[in-house]
Formats: structure tokens, C-alpha cells, sequence
């Protein structure tokens, strides 16, 4: 990992591909999509590339960008026709300047169909 200082912000760059990025990932997506952990035991992290870029005076961050290129694995055995190519860019503003959120009547009432979902 580097930390560098510019003008108004630090920028933190990281570039690897050890395991530990792969458990920390695997955390994170996992906490986007809980039902997508099954791909996740199948795919190596080759090459991960995260700049994370933070507000000099504030502290707060500015933008994430993530590369990532994972093998995938069946059975224990590399599929070489199979790869997953990622990049991600966050953008982050208007921090705490959120105005009061108003929740629509028929939103609370409406009908919850979350178990009429399916992710695989």
C-alpha cells in the first residue's frame, strides 16, 4: 500500500493480488448480494487495483476506484474460458446534506417480496 499527499487530498493506492484482498472482498460483496457467495469460492483474485482518495482538510473521502480481474475455478481446476474483468468507480458528495427522507404511505404498506425472489 502507498499513501501519497497531494495538494488538497492523500491518495491511497493499493496493488496486489494476495488472499487476504480476496476475504476482504468476499465480505463486501457478500454484504451487497448475500446469495452470490458460491461464485465467490470460485474466482482468485489475479490483479487487484484500489485508489482510494480522501479530503485533505476534512477527512472524508472523495472517490474509489477498483480494478479487479479474477480466475474462476470449477472443481478445483481453472476454467481458462472464464475470467471476470471489474472496474468500479464511486464518487462520493454531498456528504451529510441529506434533506428529511419522506417514506410514500403505500411504500409501508405494500407487499414485502423478498422470499419471491431469486438470485440463482
Amino acid at each position: 500500500m502507498k499513501v501519497s499527499e497531494q495538494d488538497f487530498f492523500y491518495e491511497v493506492n493499493y496493488s496486489g493480488s494476495d488472499l487476504s484482498v480476496k476475504e476482504v472482498l468476499a465480505k463486501i460483496t457478500t454484504l451487497i448480494q448475500p446469495d452470490i457467495d458460491r461464485l465467490i469460492k470460485q474466482l482468485l483474485p489475479e490483479k487487484i487495483e484500489v485508489k482510494y482518495i480522501i479530503d485533505k482538510k476534512t477527512f472524508l473521502p472523495i472517490e474509489c476506484k477498483i480494478k479487479a480481474k479474477f480466475a474462476y475455478f470449477k472443481d478445483g481446476k481453472r476454467v481458462d474460458s472464464v475470467s471476470l474483468d471489474e472496474e468500479i468507480t464511486v464518487k462520493y458528495s454531498e456528504i451529510n446534506e441529506v434533506e428529511e427522507i419522506i417514506i410514500p404511505e403505500e411504500a409501508k404498506d405494500g407487499k414485502f417480496i423478498e422470499d419471491e425472489l431469486s438470485y440463482n
